[in-house]
């Protein structure tokens, strides 16, 4: 075919693109013509059509685009919309690549998400999900939001300036988190925050990462609720809870994690109503390791749980046999984490545990600190301690004084026995400040119908001052330190008043 009427016949043609045959099979075009000297030569083009190439094109960038959204979609969060963690992962390293500057990072931690979900159901619990992340993206313009995992966020902030920079950023997060969600007023989107900040020498992702990561470990462990900047000094606190976290883990292999009991003691008597059980590890020597080694591992709330739990199987082992011997107490103290209280199965862990060595729950007295009353979720919590308290448990507010707005709990949460802290009780009596703190304490309990324990009582001078003021049980050094079960019954027969001194069993 002359290439004149070849052109025409592709410029004319209906056909689809597709039809055509010419991308596999190209068209060869001949054409004879003559050089300057007169000499006739062939010239043979190869025409490609670009019909053909222009859907060649279009189809490619069809299937680009749809590898992008098919690739958005695998990454991003269904609940929240967000990038999760892979693009986290990659953004972060591909940003600090490309745009060497000070970058901030926050790790943000959803808190008691779990108990959320059990008290309000899961709906509720991605409602609250959703909301935060719907916070988050207001925050900034400079700022992106991930969703790395089910109760953790993360946003990166592009050229943070400074560390008052990543400051007010984190505020921010913190005070959009304040207002309730819609229409649940008892339930508040709380957040732990932890932040650090990259200059533009060192920009190496994986350092950020860990400096926010420890930043907010010490925020769950110190301030829940609230935001810490990462300092070098964490790096040592991480290594030391790191030694703690081993210490325990080998405490809980070996069954070397036992309670040990200390007395409390009615102080106008000198009879001992109770005991408290406090959690030791024996070492290898037979040693006891003291409680300062280990305690900050309990921070964690996986390894708490677990410590209760192994607590709570001895106590009621130990407790058992000590009924079954005449023992001459009635009432055990245990301790209760922020992690076990909201623990949805606590209530029935202490049924079953009990329940399996015979020993009814009104011998019980849960020890809980202010701080758990301070959590986002004081509600669920309160509603806890009170399905706890209708199964005959008695609850204490333990080291009462050292929180925030103390007063206030005793009005709001159930609490059947006050123990003040042994920082009011250690200058007494010759401290005036002590001496008003500890006899308004005294007072106001009273007047409320709960019961007093001083704790830390160790001179007969702070024994006469709270046994004048008003205090009926008391628990330190001066009655006993803590010892095994085996030893703290007899060491109370032992330090008995004789039987005309006893008063009424009052409960500890």
């Amino acid at each position: 075919m002359p290439a004149d009427r070849f052109a025409y016949a592709i410029a004319r043609s209906n056909d689809p693109a597709g039809q055509w045959q010419a991308a596999s099979h190209p068209f060869r075009m001949h054409r004879l013509h003559r050089d300057p000297r007169g000499v006739l030569r062939m010239h043979t083009s190869t025409v490609i059509l670009q019909r053909l190439q222009d859907e060649l094109m279009r189809r490619l960038a069809v299937l680009d685009t749809a590898a992008k959204q098919s690739h958005r979609i695998h990454h991003l969060d269904f609940i929240t919309c967000l990038p999760d963690r892979h693009c986290f992962d990659r953004l972060l390293a591909s940003h600090l690549q490309i745009t060497p500057a000070p970058t901030g990072l926050l790790l943000i931690d959803i808190e008691h998400l779990k108990l959320i979900n059990d008290a309000k159901g899961r709906t509720i619990g991605d409602k609250v999900v959703a909301e935060i992340a719907s916070r988050l993206r207001g925050i900034g313009t400079r700022t992106a939001a991930f969703r790395l995992n089910g109760d953790g966020f993360a946003v990166i902030i592009r050229d943070c300036r400074n560390q008052q920079h990543l400051d007010a950023v984190a505020n921010k997060v913190l005070t959009a988190m304040a207002r309730p969600l819609g229409g649940f007023q008892d339930v508040l989107p709380r957040v732990t925050i932890g932040g650090a900040l990259i200059g533009n020498v060192y920009l190496d992702p994986g350092m950020l990462r860990r400096n926010a990561n420890l930043a907010l470990c010490h925020a769950k462990e110190t301030m829940r609720g609230g935001y810490v900047a990462f300092e070098r000094r964490l790096s040592k606190d991480t290594a030391r809870r790191m030694r703690s976290l081993r210490l325990v883990e080998a405490a809980l292999a070996s069954d070397s994690l036992v309670p040990h009991y200390q007395p409390v003691v009615n102080i106008r008597t000198g009879q001992t109503v109770g005991v408290e059980a406090l959690a030791r590890v024996i070492g290898a020597g037979g040693q006891v390791v003291p409680a300062e080694e280990f305690h900050s591992a309990l921070q964690d709330p996986s390894v708490s749980v677990r410590v209760t739990d192994r607590m709570l199987g001895r106590i009621a082992e130990d407790f058992r046999a000590h009924l079954d011997s005449g023992g001459p107490f009635q009432h055990v103290g245990i301790n209760l984490s922020l992690a076990d209280l909201t623990n949805a199965d606590l209530s029935e862990r202490l049924a079953r545990t009990f329940g399996d060595h015979g020993v009814p729950l009104g011998h019980l007295v849960l020890e809980v600190t202010e701080t758990v009353y301070l959590d986002g979720n004081s509600v669920g919590i309160a509603a806890e301690i009170r399905k706890l308290r209708d199964q005959g448990l008695l609850v204490a507010l333990d080291d009462f004084g050292t929180g925030y707005a103390s007063l206030k709990h005793l009005q709001s949460f159930p609490v059947d026995i006050v123990k003040i802290d042994k920082s009011f009780v250690r200058d007494l009596p010759s401290d005036r400040s002590s001496v008003a703190i500890v006899e308004g304490l005294i007072g106001i309990a009273n007047r409320m119908g709960m019961k007093v324990v001083a704790e830390g009582i160790e001179t007969t001078e702070q024994a006469d001052f709270l046994r004048n003021a008003g205090c009926t049980l008391g628990q330190g050094y001066l009655f006993g330190k803590p010892v095994p079960a085996n030893q703290a019954a007899q060491r109370i027969v032992d330090n008995a008043p004789p039987v005309d001194a006893r008063d009424e069993l009052v409960p500890c």
